[in-house]
């Protein structure tokens, strides 16, 4: 393989773009994976909060079987807790402390603020009702992933395009010491095993290429506000690019191996021609 891999080296300007363009099948699929879609012409969500500010003598016992049982009330999606002091939602400082009742609707919200006093029996000095309203994220129109698809597709044939190009060229360089070994004795899966491993070897360049610019450009950027809501999940997701690079990655280096060895496999007692 080591001298495969050196005979490869001398058509190293079409390994090189074999390598590249193997990086930019990766990004291109990133993008589609990760930029977010158009708007839906939905509004922001919203959430209503009632806050049960409990008195000073409530034991933490009973602070807890409240919670359950305010929990178990029609309507109510989630039951939080808050110290004095603590920041509440929208803003503001907790008293006391507090019990945060969740619901998605503001009808029941008023409704749960006569339902918590009369649950609670006194344990309850205070309650107000927080609505919160969150606004619909923004995101790229629908046309970034369609160009997404469009330079996958199109790096992905470059991509095999430039390996057969080079597996052409070097197995014109090395016809004669294939010829050798192939009538030496050494059986034919083993040579290809060999072209197959020099051809992983030039596409895991291109991987490497990969994950250095996606990490690279997510320290650049990844504080931008834009950034985060157009494409959470780059920022976000930190094991993505090592998944892609060097799982998915590989896989296709592969596949365009194979697919370039029995392209060029026909020509390869006689090749002489150049793509």
């Amino acid at each position: 393989m080591g001298e495969l891999l050196r005979a490869s080296l001398r058509e190293w300007p079409r390994w090189l773009g074999f390598s590249v363009a193997v990086a930019l099948v990766l990004a291109s699929g990133s993008a589609m994976a990760l930029l977010q879609g158009g708007r839906t012409g939905e509004e922001g969500g919203a959430a209503w909060v009632v806050v049960a500010y409990l008195s000073e003598e409530v034991s933490d016992p009973e602070l807890n079987r409240l919670g359950w049982e305010l929990w178990e009330l029609g309507g109510v999606e989630r039951v939080s807790f808050r110290f004095a002091g603590d920041e509440l939602p929208g803003g503001g400082v907790a008293e006391t402390r507090a019990l945060l009742i969740w619901t998605g609707e503001e009808a029941r919200a008023l409704a749960l603020n006569e339902e918590v006093l009369r649950l609670a029996q006194g344990k309850i000095s205070d309650v107000e009702v927080i609505g919160l309203r969150f606004p619909a994220p923004a995101r790229l129109p629908p046309l970034s992933r369609v160009i997404s698809l469009v330079a996958l597709v199109f790096f992905a044939f470059a991509s095999l395009v430039l390996a057969r190009s080079a597996t052409v060229r070097t197995l014109a360089g090395w016809r004669n010491e294939w010829e050798l070994l192939r009538h030496s004795g050494i059986e034919p899966w083993i040579l290809a095993g060999n072209f197959l491993g020099t051809v992983v070897l030039w596409g895991f360049l291109g991987c490497i290429f990969y994950v250095s610019v996606f990490l690279g450009l997510r320290g650049a950027v990844g504080g931008v506000p834009g950034v985060r809501e157009v494409a959470p999940g780059y920022v976000s997701n930190g094991a993505f690019p090592y998944l892609v690079g060097f799982i998915v990655g590989p896989v296709w280096t592969v596949l365009a191996g194979i697919f370039s060895f029995l392209l060029s496999g026909s020509r390869s007692r006689g090749v002489t021609s150049e793509i």
